[in-house]
């Protein structure tokens, strides 16, 4: 399975979405200011720091594992996502 750096980003933009956007609240497109509702939405109680360090963990190891197989990924890339992995390990 090949991954292009486009798909790559549009992977990354959608975990990190999920990351920022609360469970319940409706999605939207797209996180640019012009998008967002103008209406103040109902908060729900912030996830813990550790909750949202191991949701990233999860996401960023999911990434090392898929970019691993496939011979595609540059070097670079894959050298990126172990390095972002060590810095959450320290967190």
């Amino acid at each position: 399975m090949k991954i292009t750096k486009a798909r790559l980003k549009e992977i990354i933009s959608e975990e990190l979405e999920e990351l920022l956007v609360p469970p319940g609240t409706p999605r939207i497109a797209s996180l640019s200011p012009r998008s967002m509702p103008t209406s103040a939405p109902v908060e729900d109680p912030p996830e813990t720091k550790e909750a949202l360090r191991d949701r990233l963990w999860n996401m960023v190891t999911s990434y090392i594992e898929v970019s691993g197989k496939d011979p595609s990924v540059p070097g670079h890339v894959l050298h990126a996502f172990n390095r972002l992995a060590q810095e959450i390990a320290k967190g």
